[in-house]
């Protein structure tokens, strides 16, 4: 498995992810971030999921599980926040 799992991915998807990459051996990237468009990029960091750079790769260390929990709870407290549902 590739990398830590970047905070625009949620488990299923950084899973099916790394699948896909292992079947590219020896020309498997070593982040998805590799594989990110601008486009996608700035909606990601316009909503606050994005902890990578386009093509590059991660910009910052990976974070603990605690933090990334911590992270994936806030982010669905302000999806549900703005959606006016029940938070």
């Amino acid at each position: 498995m590739a990398g830590v799992k970047p905070a625009c991915m949620d488990q299923r998807e950084w899973l099916v992810w790394c699948d896909a990459n292992e079947s590219l051996r020896p020309d498997e990237a070593t982040t998805p971030c590799r594989d990110c468009t601008p486009l996608w990029h700035a909606d990601m960091v316009a909503g606050g999921m994005c902890d990578g750079v386009p093509r590059v790769g991660r910009s910052k260390p990976a974070l603990g599980l605690r933090q990334e929990l911590n992270r994936a709870r806030m982010r669905e407290y302000r999806r549900r926040k703005a959606a006016g549902m029940p938070t």
